[in-house]
C-alpha cells in the first residue's frame, strides 16, 4: 500500500533515475520492470540492489511514522540508501573487484 503514495513515488523516481530506469507508479510494473532486466550484469545488479534498499527504507520509513511518529524527508532516506548501497556494493569487492568497480561507478555516474 506504501507504494502508491506520493512520498514513495518521489523517492523510488530519485533512485530509478540513478539506475537510469522509468519510474513506475503501480507496484505490478515495478516488478515486472525488475523481472524483465537483462544485460549488463552491472546494470541488472545495481537495479536490484537499488530495488531493494528503497523497499527497505519506505518500510522503514512507514514503521517510524506509525510507532514513533518520526517523519523524515525523501532527502534524508535517499541519502540513506545511496550509504547503504555504497556499503553493499564494497562488500563484494574482495569476491569481485571488476563487477564491484562497474557497479560502483554506474551509481556514481549518475550522482
Amino acid at each position: 500500500m506504501f507504494f502508491d503514495c506520493t512520498f514513495s513515488f518521489e523517492l523510488r523516481s530519485r533512485v530509478a533515475s540513478r539506475c537510469r530506469l522509468p519510474p513506475f507508479q503501480s507496484w505490478n510494473q515495478t516488478v515486472d520492470q525488475m523481472e524483465s532486466l537483462t544485460g549488463d550484469i552491472s546494470i541488472c545488479l545495481l537495479s536490484l540492489l537499488a530495488w531493494q534498499a528503497t523497499i527497505y527504507w519506505l518500510w522503514n520509513e512507514q514503521n517510524g511514522r506509525l510507532h514513533a511518529r518520526s517523519l523524515r524527508p525523501v532527502t534524508v532516506i535517499y541519502t540513506a540508501i545511496d550509504h547503504q548501497i555504497r556499503n553493499k556494493i564494497h562488500s563484494f569487492r574482495d569476491v569481485n573487484p571488476s563487477l564491484s568497480s562497474t557497479v560502483m561507478q554506474r551509481w556514481f555516474a549518475t550522482a
